[in-house]
């Protein structure tokens, strides 16, 4: 029996196109489940607590959360695992501003009416493990999402500063 057929079939049974095709169509999803995929984290061995001052920024808020945010600065949840986070320390509120074109097509900078990107600055207490800090059983690391919640608002950011507090 031949390895390939007439055909270019594997031991006359299979296409050998069709069967890298496959192998690489299941090695795409592999990677991508790796990569972006929603498994929750490992548990941290724990190498030694820290405290950890996290600024947060949060964008194109509706004016209630501001309000909310503003009138009784909350402790924040982490939503996936829903395992205290931290305290909000500071709020800095901006208007918000979306990119788009004039009459003559150029890119400009223009206000959204109505909508606010909020600075959070939180105070929580994180694991150190290897080289990542982990806080309300996530990592916190900068450009991750972060996706947080009180008893009266939820809040989606991005952290854009992670340092320890002394």
């Amino acid at each position: 029996m031949k390895l390939l057929d007439e055909r270019g079939r594997l031991f006359g049974l299979f296409n050998l196109i069709d069967i890298l095709v496959l192998l690489l169509v299941i090695a795409g999803i592999f990677f991508f489940y790796q990569r972006y995929g929603t498994a929750p984290q490992e548990a941290p061995v724990e190498e030694g607590k820290a405290a950890l001052e996290v600024v947060i920024l949060s964008k194109y808020n509706e004016p209630f959360v501001k309000d909310s945010l503003l009138n009784d600065p909350p402790e924040l949840k982490n939503l996936p695992t829903g395992q205290y986070f931290g305290k909000i320390e500071n709020i800095e509120v901006q208007p918000a501003v979306l990119s788009t074109r004039n009459q003559e097509g150029i890119n400009i900078a223009a206000p959204d009416s109505g909508r606010y990107n909020l600075i959070l600055t939180v105070r929580c207490e994180a694991v150190k493990s290897g080289k990542a800090y982990f806080a309300g059983g996530q990592a916190v690391k900068i450009g991750d999402r972060l996706r947080l919640y009180s008893p009266c608002t939820y809040i989606e950011g991005y952290p854009v500063r992670v340092q320890p507090v002394k």
